[in-house]
């Protein structure tokens, strides 16, 4: 099955929006702007001043998100002792499409360029993690670190060693998505596609180690607002303490919406550090993708559910630079 997000293998800058584009539709009747305008939640800005921030928001989105995509044009990632020592918590939030499913039914199953997106991002925060259990148990597992679609029974036994090892290292993961569509009252199966996968025979991260989030989550910001919940419990636990590393994996448009909204929610514990691997952009999606993205964080930011920066990060591997 073919999964489009694969396609990332090069970052062309040309094809991002601009500004201009962006801030001329979220201005038009029943857009962005006017529908935040009705929220209660909205900030009490004049017109123009509405005006002026949509603008300064929509050029520093898309600086940030270039940032981003040209850190993600780099496919493997150097990790760094610091890294590898401090990481605790790989998240990963539901992305279009499921891990069985290149789409679903969502906005998302028009645009290609999408599809597939779920999967390529949990194989990548599993891949991340593989890495890291290897670093820290002292073993190599050469066949992992190839493209995740090239996997083959071949590597049968070296799967079962990074059980074991992703045992050892301690390193856990967050899935973080719906359970049901609460729209539709239909099954959505984000999440149960996530749990088929842990419990096949090829799985190669132990069950075990990923804690699934379905709970009151509809959206983006509840993700967030979830998220917090999940890191106060864990830090209470002593399972994530004060030094300790959160890593997100997500594809660089989602990434930006993602850290503007835990700006606002402030979800990490007292001196938790969050990083970013940032995946890169499908080509294909290079100018709809960060345009999207980049109408949401107008419109949540005009409703306060997310803030005018990105909360501190680090990009992975930056130590090095």
């Amino acid at each position: 099955m073919p999964h489009r997000a694969e396609q990332n293998s090069s970052y062309m800058c040309p094809h991002y929006p601009i500004a201009e584009d962006i801030l001329a539709e979220i201005a038009q009747s029943g857009a962005e702007i006017e529908r935040a305008q009705k929220q209660q939640s909205c900030l009490p800005l004049s017109p123009e001043e509405i005006k002026q921030l949509a603008n300064e928001l929509a050029n520093a989105t898309l600086t940030e998100m270039e940032t981003l995509d040209s850190a993600a044009a780099n496919q493997k990632p150097i990790l760094t002792q610091e890294t590898i020592d401090k990481t605790a918590l790989i998240v990963c939030f539901s992305k279009p499409g499921t891990y069985d499913k290149v789409f679903k039914k969502d906005k998302y199953r028009d645009f290609p360029w999408s599809w597939g997106m779920d999967r390529y991002g949990a194989d990548a925060a599993a891949f991340l993690g593989i890495h890291i259990a290897a670093t820290k148990t002292n073993q190599v597992f050469a066949g992992f670190y190839s493209n995740p679609s090239q996997r083959s029974y071949k590597y049968l036994e070296p799967w079962r060693n990074v059980i074991g090892a992703s045992i050892d290292s301690n390193i856990r993961f967050l899935y973080s998505g719906r359970a049901a569509d609460l729209r539709s009252g239909t099954p959505n199966d984000e999440t149960a596609a996530i749990r088929k996968v842990l419990n096949s025979d090829q799985a190669f991260i132990p069950e075990s180690a990923v804690d699934i989030r379905e709970t009151g989550i509809s959206d983006t910001y509840s993700q967030v607002v979830d998220l917090k919940q999940y890191l106060e419990e864990n830090y209470q636990k002593g399972l994530i303490k004060p030094g300790s590393r959160i890593v997100l994996v997500s594809f660089t448009p989602q990434a930006v919406r993602i850290l503007r909204m835990c700006a606002q929610v402030k979800p990490l514990p007292e001196k938790v550090e969050l990083s970013v691997l940032p995946l890169p952009t499908p080509k294909a999606g290079l100018y709809e993708y960060p345009f999207i993205e980049t109408k949401g964080i107008i419109f949540y930011t005009l409703t306060q559910r997310a803030a005018l920066q990105s909360i501190p990060y680090t990009l992975l591997g930056a130590e090095d630079e």
